[in-house]
């Protein structure tokens, strides 16, 4: 990848608009096992 010196800044927010997406998708999957635990459990 070319990183030029505005590329960093730029790679830099999408990293962490990255993280903040992973974040959201992780507690929608915990909250998805947790919902399929609880309907195994019935």
């Amino acid at each position: 990848m070319l990183m030029g010196c505005g590329n960093v800044v730029f790679q830099c927010r999408l990293e962490k608009e990255l993280e903040r997406d992973n974040a959201l998708l992780i507690e929608i999957i915990l909250a998805g096992c947790a919902a399929d635990s609880r309907l195994t459990e019935l």
